[in-house]
């Protein structure tokens, strides 16, 4: 399984369930969700879809996502966003194995430069510390050729994976940004300033990519397009559809 966080760009009035990202294109607001996947056999299916607000901390977020799932993941890939002790401690409390990119830390920066100069493994030992103490976890190296020449990836866990292994694992959990792009397409587009209708239309944007999904395992090749085009024609027809009196709301 896969958790990540993916913040859509907000162009309106501050709100306390904004979140606040440099990165987005023209605003620095944001609307910021949490997804629960299952990444396997090259498919990718949304299990949960939660809004995340800004007093909501990570350690949070993990424990109610995987609470309310009725599925125990096997291995549980997770973006930068997750990387705090709090989260490591809760994750080795419930019995769970993860798998996560490290970010470039001071220390990390410097045993990045030993392995790469041959001084220590690529599997280390290596302790997280933070406002919530302090966790063990293994420090996974792996060096790969890149478009931009050979490059050091890093990961820990609470799993003394093989780097190869390790890097061919957590490519799975890279297979939701394009993910992402693909449920773009399904995504009504808005002006509301409405919290509210904004998680609807997204959560039926997962919907429907998991619809997309199950479709494309039963009928072979189906571009997500082309099920749009056909969503759209079913909808044009559907005597329920025409029935209606008002429009969707923007």
């Amino acid at each position: 399984m896969a958790l990540d966080f993916r913040t859509l760009p907000y162009y309106g009035a501050e709100q306390p369930a904004l979140v606040s990202d440099s990165r987005l294109p023209g605003t620095r607001f944001g609307t910021r969700f949490a997804m629960l996947s299952v990444v396997e056999a090259g498919r990718t299916f949304a299990l949960r879809v939660e809004q995340v607000a800004p007093f909501h901390s990570a350690v949070e977020v993990l424990e109610r996502m995987l609470d309310q799932t009725q599925l125990e993941p096997r291995l549980l890939l997770l973006d930068r966003g997750f990387y705090a002790v709090g989260v490591i401690l809760a994750l080795k409390l419930m019995g769970i194995h993860f798998l996560m990119p490290a970010p470039r830390t001071v220390s990390i920066k410097r045993l990045c430069g030993a392995f790469e100069h041959g001084e220590i493994p690529a599997v280390v030992d290596y302790t997280v510390r933070g406002d919530k103490g302090k966790a063990r976890v293994k420090l996974i190296f792996v060096r790969k050729r890149t478009e931009d020449g050979l490059k050091t990836f890093v990961f820990i866990s609470n799993l003394s994976l093989d780097p190869v292994g390790a890097i061919e694992l957590y490519r799975c959990r890279w297979r939701i940004e394009t993910n992402n792009r693909e449920l773009k397409k399904f995504m009504a587009r808005t002006t509301s300033q409405d919290m509210k209708l904004r998680r609807m239309y997204y959560s039926l944007a997962v919907l429907l990519y998991n619809l997309w999904i199950v479709l494309r395992h039963v009928l072979g090749v189906f571009g997500g397009h082309e099920f749009k085009q056909a969503l759209i024609i079913e909808l044009g027809v559907s005597p329920v559809a025409r029935a209606s009196d008002y429009p969707p709301p923007l």
